[in-house]
């Protein structure tokens, strides 16, 4: 530390992980500073934008389910448009079934934006399901796929729970 210059990347008021590429569909000249990437359930419009915004980044290209091989086995993408690179998943289809690493690799190199719908309140019960839901983002986040999530919760809680995870194996 005496020899380098230390930043200190929490210490900025921006989380620009929560910053969208895309433009705000809400904002009448469809900029904004700050667009949506997560949207939390419980308000009565949410599931509605959030709809709209996967329909509008496929830009008027057919969506339909389709299915991806990685090491031999299928991954199936419940609603995508692969002309945009846009993918629509349940989180119970990307979490709370037998998915690994290679599959979330094999979403990542055909879809350049994801949306995940239907996050629940995640605990420390659900162990299987964060793991997977971890990895999932690291792997997108890798590969610099655009995440557009839809949660019961803050997206900030949820990285309290990783902490609390990472205490109980220590």
């Amino acid at each position: 530390e005496q020899q380098c210059t230390v930043v200190d990347l929490l210490d900025s008021e921006t989380d620009y992980r929560m910053l969208a590429k895309s433009s705000n569909p809400d904002s009448p000249d469809g900029e904004s500073n700050d667009p949506l990437v997560y949207f939390l359930s419980g308000d009565t419009t949410s599931h509605r934008q959030f709809r709209k915004l996967f329909y509008r980044l496929a830009e008027g290209h057919p969506t339909i389910p389709t299915t991806l091989t990685t090491q031999g086995r299928n991954v199936p993408i419940p609603l995508s448009c692969t002309q945009k690179r846009v993918a629509y998943f349940e989180f119970a289809d990307l979490c709370q079934k037998a998915m690994g690493a290679a599959d979330y690799l094999v979403i990542a190199n055909n879809f350049s934006t994801v949306f995940c719908h239907n996050i629940p309140k995640l605990t420390v019960n659900e162990l299987n399901w964060l793991r997977r839901f971890i990895t999932f983002v690291d792997t997108m986040y890798e590969l610099k796929v655009t995440l557009i999530l839809h949660t019961a919760q803050p997206v900030e809680s949820i990285k309290d729970i990783f902490s609390v995870e990472g205490d109980k194996q220590s």
